[in-house]
């Protein structure tokens, strides 16, 4: 609803564009969330389109580390999140989880980042499907 709100204020401001903070960590567990549940390799694009507004979203910070980001910001004021399931969320577990794998496997986010953005590493099962087929 809050996305909703931000954009129905951008319209009504006449924008065309939204920049919308979603860094790398936010990407890798985008598309960890759509894996586990929900049963799709997906995540978010660093701009798109919503046909609804009209508005093109843009994501400036796709590739800055949000350890980058909070250290840059540390002089900043923080607001703390007023929302009732602030750290309890399916987003949090999978942060947990994932802090949990970097102890066995420290760049797990690096490989995970690695394997959305480069296309020429894509090895799913569509893509030997004709071959499958073909198969007597």
């Amino acid at each position: 609803m809050r996305k909703g709100a931000l954009y129905d204020v951008a319209v009504k401001n006449g924008c065309n564009k939204v920049a919308l903070g979603h860094h790398a960590d936010d990407l890798t567990d985008t598309f960890l969330l759509s894996l586990f549940y929900e049963g799709r390799l997906s995540t978010f694009a660093p701009k798109s389109f919503l046909d609804r507004t009209g508005l093109t979203l843009i994501r400036p910070l796709i590739m800055a580390k949000e350890a980058d980001i909070t250290g840059y910001a540390k002089d900043l004021p923080v607001v703390k999140s007023p929302c009732p399931a602030n750290k309890q969320t399916k987003r949090e577990f999978v942060k947990k989880a994932v802090r949990e794998i970097a102890k066995e496997i420290p760049n797990v986010r690096e490989m995970a980042y690695t394997a959305i953005t480069h296309p020429e590493r894509y090895n799913l099962f569509d893509k030997f499907r004709k071959e499958i087929d073909e198969i007597p």
